[in-house]
């Protein structure tokens, strides 16, 4: 039988939870955590206290539903003769807490001449996390580490000050990190980070100082160390910049 995701996001979303589920329900890290809690949930449209999936499904305070759906069979959804005959929905529901997969329920739904709608009577739930106290505790600790590394983060854009003059020559060695890659009149752009030795934040627009390693792989931070021209001064969230232009390249390589 065929089977085919709404999107290719659906079907990475479904992995991703699959894999959770497999580790008892829990995130795997506290980066998967936070991950989660911070771009994730956002994009949920079930926060609770809310029900969803024709109220079949209740999510509490603190806990949110994320749902992947697609298509069973052969024929083409949008030819309203095959609902029912060669094609039916499915969903999977995955309820979500700050701990991670706390139950998955599988939807089914109502077929009709104008479309398809979510059938309640039909949900089952699938999987559900043991209630061994290892959620609320690692909800902690997740917790905790976060609030940490934001202390950290704040304290060091703090830290950070304005360099040089406008116009003037400076050097600038620290940890480089590629963020964003665009094009425009001039052709393609790279938009680079770059964490100072010296404790202060550098930004560089322009053309591409990175080693390729950091454009193709997973990694896209490298050690630099180059001559800028001071372009101005900025601020960003809180954090003193230095933008800087007109680059000549000393040292680019990978981090190890």
């Amino acid at each position: 039988m065929n089977f085919k995701w709404d999107s290719e996001e659906n079907r990475e979303l479904f992995v991703s939870l699959k894999g959770i589920i497999k580790n008892d329900g829990f995130f795997k890290s506290a980066g998967q955590a936070a991950f989660f809690a911070k771009r994730v949930r956002e994009g949920s449209s079930h926060i609770g206290p809310v029900t969803c999936w024709d109220n079949s499904v209740e999510v509490a305070e603190g806990q949110y539903a994320l749902i992947c759906e697609g298509t069973v069979g052969s024929g083409d959804v949008n030819y309203i003769n095959n609902w029912g005959r060669h094609a039916r929905r499915k969903a999977w529901i995955f309820l979500m807490d700050d701990a991670g997969v706390v139950a998955m329920f599988i939807g089914r739904c109502t077929h009709h001449v104008d479309g398809s709608e979510p059938n309640g009577e039909k949900t089952v739930r699938d999987w559900v996390r043991a209630d061994d106290g290892r959620a609320q505790e690692l909800a902690q600790t997740w917790a905790e580490e976060r609030a940490a590394k934001a202390k950290i983060l704040g304290d060091k854009r703090e830290a950070s000050t304005h360099v040089g003059e406008v116009g003037e020559r400076i050097v600038v060695e620290g940890v480089a990190r590629l963020v964003s890659v665009f094009d425009n009149a001039y052709g393609t752009s790279y938009m680079y980070l770059i964490d100072g030795a010296d404790g202060n934040a550098y930004k560089f627009i322009g053309t591409g100082i990175h080693p390729r390693e950091a454009y193709t792989g997973d990694k896209q931070t490298f050690a630099l160390k180059a001559k800028f021209t001071v372009k101005k001064h900025d601020e960003y969230n809180g954090q003193k910049q230095t933008v800087v232009n007109r680059p000549k390249v000393e040292v680019a390589e990978m981090v190890a």
